[in-house]
């Protein structure tokens, strides 16, 4: 039987709860329950040898509550923090000039896209970030890693969970 991946633990009792999780590039960015951001920086692996973490930055105050979620804009350089029901963008590389994203208050849940959509026949990178919160969902839009637009609409059912499947189509589930 063919196996595409081996689980291995490569952190073991870490002193906080991580809420969330992403990677990108050589990097995995840690979200805690306290708030904190750790930010490791992920050794080159093999076959044969198990990659490491090394704990490159700790942002202790990172978020006032607990980190919900976490996602990566690479080609804007942003990410994206859902802590404390609203959902902050930060410079990806500096984890500084936090912009908090006022319309997204109440915030539960995001999901990210990026892909490449044919604007007028030329290819252009598009990146959507949707948050859901307070009944509504509301879309942010990034067109080569310049904010584009956003857009809104009323969910008459609470959304449980949410994920774009394509570039322009976002999946909800409902608690029904």
């Amino acid at each position: 039987m063919h196996h595409a991946f081996t689980i291995r633990a490569l952190l073991k009792q870490l002193p906080v709860r991580i809420e969330t999780a992403v990677a990108y590039g050589d990097r995995l960015l840690l979200g805690t329950a306290t708030g904190a951001l750790l930010v490791y920086q992920v050794s080159e692996a093999d076959r044969d040898r198990v990659p490491t973490l090394t704990l490159v930055e700790t942002k202790k105050s990172f978020a006032r509550k607990a980190v919900e979620q976490l996602g990566v804009i690479k080609e804007a350089g942003v990410l994206v923090c859902l802590a404390d029901g609203m959902v902050t963008l930060y410079d990806l590389h500096t984890l500084a000039n936090a912009t908090p994203l006022t319309n997204t208050r109440g915030a539960h849940i995001i999901a990210l896209h990026t892909g490449v959509d044919h604007i007028d026949g030329i290819p252009t990178l598009v990146s959507k970030l949707a948050t859901y919160g307070k009944r509504k969902v509301v879309v942010l839009e990034w067109r080569d890693a310049e904010f584009y637009k956003s857009f809104e609409f009323s969910a008459a059912e609470k959304i449980v969970a949410m994920q774009f499947s394509a570039p322009g189509l976002l999946v909800l589930s409902t608690a029904r």
